[in-house]
């Protein structure tokens, strides 16, 4: 494991539901509709997770294979995505987006180096390994 990200709800606009202006609770976004990165993709495995918990099946309005191309069009006012806090930080339009953590309790998932079983790490690979886990520790 590298680090332990927060994922986040991105909209254009301020949404009602928020409490306190921070978090929302997923169930009560049945109504919108979401761009979602497409099947297959590790975050669109942990967001069905998340509307599974929530015990709702979200309208899809769209589906997109990159993180990136989600937010900007929950930017651009299309639906709501659900994105890694690093998609919103590499775009730099925190100021343009209204950003939501997912729950009280925040949701996040795991970034990860993956690799074959039995794969044989040069001293470059644990190297750069060890970089990204200090890099990133306080993610």
């Amino acid at each position: 494991m590298i680090y332990e990200e927060e994922i986040f709800i991105v909209s254009s606009k301020p949404l009602a539901e928020a409490n306190n202006g921070f978090y929302i609770e997923v169930k009560n976004l049945k109504p919108y509709p979401f761009i979602l990165v497409k099947e297959g993709h590790a975050i669109r495995t942990r967001t069905n997770s998340i509307f599974n918990t929530a015990g709702i099946t979200p309208e899809i309005f769209l589906e997109t294979t990159s993180n990136l191309t989600a937010v900007q069009m929950a930017q651009s006012g299309l639906g709501l995505a659900i994105v890694p806090r690093r998609t919103v930080e590499v775009l730099s339009c925190k100021d343009s987006l209204f950003t939501y953590s997912i729950g009280k309790e925040k949701e996040t998932w795991d970034v990860d180096v993956i690799y074959l079983k039995g794969h044989y790490f040069t001293r470059s690979e644990e190297y750069l390994i060890k970089l990204m886990q200090d890099e990133f520790k306080h993610a």
